[in-house]
């Protein structure tokens, strides 16, 4: 932990096969990184929280397939990241809340369908996130609170047909958003989830819906939102 932390020269670093984990605050506040360099074959399990908080001259990064948890912060205000590329076949199971918080240079991500959870905040403003994947046979069950939150650009997501629960927040503020349909496995959507989407104009509750509970101010001030046709399953509004 803290190894590197604020040694703002550093340019460049490789990451040797053998390392399985990344500690909390290793990079953090490396202002000049501008490369990571995973070797081939890594044994990478780990990036650890604050791992590469405050990295503001990294521009993309590729994460190892053998990698499972992206832990806490792990790449916070890291304001130039424009590109993150999961190596095929990735292992990765969480990726933690905050990891990509205010990494406002995002344009688009695709989550490899091996995660399983996505914690609180991880894409919370990333203001020119626009699309966002979910690799074909995702894993995914929850959505977590704020998860999406200030993502002002977000155009384009597709939740896969796994998620079963879509928290608080999740989509608050998301502007740019107009339309989204949800998958006919969720059964919940919490409060404020859909909060001052101002351009959201349709939600499609796909055929077959189980939804059972809307949450409260799930969708205050959606000023624009013209379709909308609640599934029969629905027991808490």
């Amino acid at each position: 932990a803290h190894s590197f932390k604020a040694c703002i020269s550093l340019i460049s670093i490789e990451i040797p096969s053998s390392v399985i984990s990344i500690g909390e605050y290793a990079f953090s506040n490396c202002s000049g990184l501008k490369e990571v360099i995973f070797e081939q074959d890594s044994k990478l399990m780990t990036i650890g929280a604050y791992s590469f908080k405050g990295c503001g001259g990294l521009t993309n990064i590729e994460i190892p397939n053998s990698v499972i948890s992206i832990k806490e912060n792990a790449f916070g205000y890291c304001d130039q990241l424009k590109q993150v590329i999961f190596e095929k076949n990735s292992q990765l199971k969480n990726i933690g809340q905050f990891a990509f918080v205010w990494c406002y240079s995002l344009t688009d991500i695709e989550i490899p369908n091996s995660v399983t959870n996505i914690e609180n905040r991880a894409f919370s403003s990333c203001s020119k996130l626009a699309d966002v994947l979910f690799e074909q046979g995702s894993q995914l069950t929850v959505i977590n609170d704020e998860v999406f939150m200030g993502c002002i650009g977000l155009i384009n997501i597709e939740l896969p047909d796994s998620v079963i629960n879509i928290g608080d927040n999740v989509f608050e503020e998301c502007n740019s958003l107009t339309s989204i349909t949800i998958p006919n496995s969720v059964i919940s959507i919490g409060d404020y989830t859909f909060s001052s989407c101002s351009g959201l104009k349709e939600v499609i509750f796909e055929q077959g819906s189980e939804l059972i509970s809307i949450g409260e101010y799930a969708f205050e001030t959606c000023e624009r939102l013209i379709n909308i046709e609640l599934p029969n399953s629905l027991v808490n509004i």
